[in-house]
């Protein structure tokens, strides 16, 4: 929209947040105002949950995080229904977790990088985390990848409505037989510790 076409370092954006902040508010309050209609239109369709896309928490100075996105995606979740569950991927942000929960996320989706039980412990407020295999190991071996599934699985089994997913979606290289090891281990997962 403003960039012109994809970003790695949003230049354009960020100069026009910083050099005329009120056209970069107000095109952000529309912006909001549209995902807003469109959840609304998704949640009457009858999703059990919304999922926000953070896309470019990772390239906003740190201090200035909470003006440039976070306070936009918490504006948004204020405007939903409060018994649909938000989740909130910001990759790479995991370090702002506790500013990520002020927006009202009630699930927080982490990367590959995150150590989610670590995050859990260091956090008191009441969330749950979604994540966070690396989406490189579909494209290794089947032994492999129920390996590292099975060994966040056990990870997680203390901490109650932990969601698996990958880190970060799912590469094209991603091998089939590798995705189904992946979904049969994740489905038939038995918790020692809730058996």
């Amino acid at each position: 929209m403003v960039e012109g076409g994809s970003s790695k370092n949003f230049t354009k954006i960020k100069s026009l947040a910083y050099q005329e902040p009120a056209l970069f508010e107000g095109l952000m309050q529309k912006i909001s105002d549209a995902v807003i209609d469109l959840f609304k239109l998704k949640i009457q369709s009858g999703v059990d949950a919304i999922q926000i896309f953070d896309s470019w928490g990772s390239v906003c100075p740190g201090p200035d995080y909470w003006e440039l996105s976070l306070k936009w995606i918490k504006y948004i979740i204020d405007a939903l229904p409060k018994d649909v569950p938000i989740i909130l991927f910001a990759k790479g942000m995991a370090h702002h977790a506790k500013n990520l929960l002020k927006t009202g996320a009630q699930v927080l989706s982490v990367d590959w990088t995150v150590d989610m039980p670590e995050m859990r412990k260091s956090l008191s407020t009441p969330f749950t985390i979604q994540g966070n295999m690396d989406p490189v190991l579909l494209n290794t071996t089947p032994g492999i990848v129920r390996h590292n599934a099975l060994k966040i699985l056990d990870q997680m089994a203390p901490y109650p409505g932990y969601i698996f997913n990958l880190g970060h979606g799912i590469l094209p290289e991603a091998k089939i037989e590798n995705v189904e090891m992946l979904l049969q281990t994740v489905t038939q997962y038995k918790s020692p510790i809730h058996d």
